[in-house]
């Protein structure tokens, strides 16, 4: 995989691109970010079908979009907090 890697960062290299090393966070910061977000927009999908549909989900599967709402919410204010603040 990385001779792969090395020959894209060569090639654009040679079309001129600037190829910098950098360094970055753990990927595990980055996983549990997906997941937060992840998990609370599967509910923005199925939001619509849970409400119409609420017979079709398991008791466990509507608690958990009921979380992921509630997730959503949260990270929604903070961020518009944060916003007004700015």
């Amino acid at each position: 995989m990385m001779a792969g890697i090395d020959a894209a960062l060569k090639m654009l290299a040679e079309l001129g691109a600037n190829v910098l090393e950098i360094q970055s966070a753990p990927l595990s910061e980055y996983a549990a970010c997906n997941r937060t977000i992840l998990s609370s927009e599967v509910y923005a999908i199925q939001r619509k079908w849970l409400r119409e549909l609420p017979q079709d989900y398991a008791s466990l599967t509507h608690e958990r979009f009921i979380r992921r709402l509630r997730t959503r919410r949260r990270l929604y204010q903070r961020h518009s907090r944060t916003r007004q603040a700015d």
